[in-house]
C-alpha cells in the first residue's frame, strides 16, 4: 500500500510542475475572435485541475499519517520527507490560487456561460431529437397521442411528453445566472428525465459539465477546504521532526512558511470546536516549541 502511494505521488509531482508552469503563464492582454472561447476553456480546465491535485494530495497525505497509526508501523525519513512535501505543495497551490485570484474572479462569468453553453447545445439536441419522433405521426395520430396523455393513455406517449416537459424545464434553468436555485431546478429536471429513462441522452456528461461549474463558481471555498492541513492537529508529535529535517537540508529552507501555514490550519480547527484561548494558546506554543527545534533525529 506504502509503495502504491508512493508511486502515485511521482505521478503527482510531475502533473503538479506541469499545471504550475501552465497556470503561472499571463493572461494574455490582446485577443483574436477566436482565441478567447480557447483560453476559457483552458482556463477553466486549469482550475479543475489545481483543485483536483491538491484534493489527491491532501487525500494521500492524511491516509499515509493514518495508515502509520492504524498498522503501527514507523515512517521512515524519505516518508516523513514526502509528505512534508506534499504539505508544502497543499500551500503552495493554495498560494498560486490567490495571486490569480483576480483573473479568475473576472472570467469565472464567461466560464460559467461557456459551460452552460455546451449544456444547453446536448440538451436541444435532446429536445430536437425528442420533436422530430412527436412530429413523424400523422395530424391524426399527434391527437390520439395527446388524447391518450391526457386520460392515462400508454407509458410510452406520456414519456414523450414527460420528457420534452422536463427538456424544456432544464433548458429554461440554463438562462440567466447559475444561482444555486437555478441548478437544484436543472439537476432534479435531469433526475427525473434520467428515471424516465425514455430519452437517451449524455446525462453523465452533463452533471460532470453541471458539477465542474458548480466547483468553479465557488473556487474560493473549495480551495480552501482541498488544501486544509489541519489533520496534522492529531499528529503534532511528529511536528518537531519536520521542522528539523527542514532545517537539516539548507535546500529545503524555503519550505517552512509553507509548512508553517499548514500547522497553523491546527488553530482553525480548534476555533470551529469553539475551544477556549487556553487550547488556543496551548497549540500555539506546542507549534512554536517544534519551530524552535533545530536538530533532526534519525
Amino acid at each position: 500500500m506504502f509503495q502504491l502511494c508512493y508511486r502515485d505521488w511521482q505521478a503527482m509531482v510531475s502533473a503538479l510542475a506541469s499545471w504550475m508552469a501552465s497556470f503561472q503563464s499571463s493572461m494574455p492582454t490582446m485577443f483574436e475572435l477566436s482565441q478567447v472561447e480557447a483560453f476559457l476553456r483552458l482556463h477553466f480546465k486549469q482550475i479543475m485541475q489545481g483543485i483536483v491535485i491538491a484534493r489527491r494530495m491532501q487525500l494521500m497525505a492524511s491516509t499515509l499519517l493514518d495508515l502509520h497509526t492504524l498498522l503501527e508501523v514507523p515512517i521512515k525519513r524519505e516518508r516523513l520527507k514526502s509528505i512534508c512535501h506534499m504539505i508544502v505543495l497543499m500551500k503552495v497551490i493554495k498560494s498560486m490560487f490567490h495571486k490569480k485570484e483576480l483573473d479568475i474572479i473576472q472570467s469565472l462569468p464567461h466560464v460559467i456561460n461557456l459551460a452552460q453553453a455546451d449544456i444547453t447545445c446536448l440538451l436541444l439536441m435532446a429536445k430536437d431529437k425528442l420533436q422530430s419522433e412527436i412530429s413523424k405521426g400523422s395530424q391524426a395520430s399527434k391527437i390520439r397521442i395527446l388524447s391518450s396523455f391526457i386520460r392515462g393513455g400508454k407509458d410510452s406517449d406520456k414519456s414523450q411528453f414527460d420528457s420534452l416537459s422536463l427538456v424544456s424545464i432544464a433548458l429554461k434553468m440554463l438562462q440567466g445566472g447559475g444561482s444555486n436555485v437555478r441548478r437544484l431546478s436543472l439537476l432534479i429536471s435531469l433526475d427525473a428525465l434520467q428515471s424516465i429513462g425514455y430519452l437517451d441522452f449524455e446525462y453523465s456528461r452533463i452533471k460532470k459539465l453541471i458539477s465542474k461549474v458548480a466547483t468553479v463558481a465557488d473556487f474560493q471555498r473549495i480551495v480552501e477546504e482541498v488544501t486544509d492541513c489541519s489533520f496534522l492537529y492529531w499528529r503534532k508529535e511528529m511536528l518537531r521532526t519536520w521542522f528539523s529535517m527542514i532545517y537539516a537540508d539548507g535546500n529545503k529552507f524555503s519550505w517552512l512558511q509553507y509548512f508553517l501555514d499548514g500547522c497553523a490550519d491546527g488553530l482553525w480547527l480548534l476555533r470551529l470546536g469553539n475551544v477556549g484561548e487556553f487550547a488556543l494558546h496551548l497549540h500555539e506554543e506546542e507549534i512554536e516549541d517544534a519551530v524552535k527545534t533545530r536538530k533532526y533525529r534519525k
